[in-house]
């Protein structure tokens, strides 16, 4: 999974999901596996783990361990997934290149 992905259906065949508005996950419903998910959400989830990573990176100039990995990861999982739930597939899911209005 990489920003610009191909996904089916799509106008142009790419989604960009840089300029989405993240739901944070307070409770309720859990991510399913990511072989049952839809592209658009793991994708979401990728970007939202590899800002977390940058962020550290970029603050304590150090790798973090597997452990933060983890934490990072199952954070973007749940806010990915809060997001596409509230947000919706169609308002995330944009063709490469187009804001979100």
């Amino acid at each position: 999974m990489r920003p610009g992905a191909r996904e089916p259906g799509s106008p142009s065949g790419l989604i960009d999901v840089t300029r989405v508005p993240v739901c944070s996950w307070s409770g309720g419903s859990m991510p399913h596996p990511l072989d049952r998910i839809d592209l658009t959400e793991a994708l979401l989830a990728w970007r939202l783990f590899l800002e977390q990573s940058r962020y550290w990176l970029k603050y304590w100039t150090d790798t973090p361990l597997p452990c933060d990995f983890a934490i990072f990861w199952n954070r973007a999982r749940y806010d990915a997934h809060s997001t596409y739930r509230h947000v919706g597939p169609h308002s995330i899911a944009r063709p490469l290149g187009q804001n979100l209005a």
